[in-house]
């Protein structure tokens, strides 16, 4: 039975951020949402520059446990720096939810335990 995109979502998200080694499931009081995007184009240019770098990277960040690609905050942030853009306060988020809005098969997963709130990009087309 194939899986659906969040179900690939939330278990590369668990995997990846070490909640479960079993990948089924998030600690008491922890929140996650997925946003599918909205399949638009209108992002800023320098959303579009960084959605066209990652094509690239995407199978080079697959997860061993979840076997689906993945990138964090911090990746997005290197791979934005590595290509001149600069980082400001919300810019990371802002490019992670416009990545989503510019692919349907591209997930951004938020997880919320406490005060704490993770950001994570799911490739949900490279699945091994």
């Amino acid at each position: 039975m194939a899986k659906s995109k969040n179900d690939i979502a939330k278990r590369a998200a668990i995997a990846y951020y070490g909640f479960s080694s079993r990948t089924d499931g998030f600690p008491k009081g922890t929140e996650m949402n997925i946003y599918e995007g909205d399949n638009r184009n209108d992002v800023d240019p320098s959303t579009k520059r960084l959605n066209e770098t990652l094509v690239s990277m995407w199978n080079d960040n697959v997860g061993t446990l979840s076997r689906t690609a993945r990138l964090s905050e911090t990746d997005v942030a290197f791979h934005a720096q590595s290509i001149g853009l600069t980082l400001a306060k919300g810019k990371v988020e802002k490019w992670m939810k416009g990545i989503a809005d510019l692919n349907n098969h591209i997930l951004l997963v938020e997880i919320i335990n406490r005060d704490r709130k993770k950001l994570l990009l799911v490739n949900t087309d490279v699945t091994m």
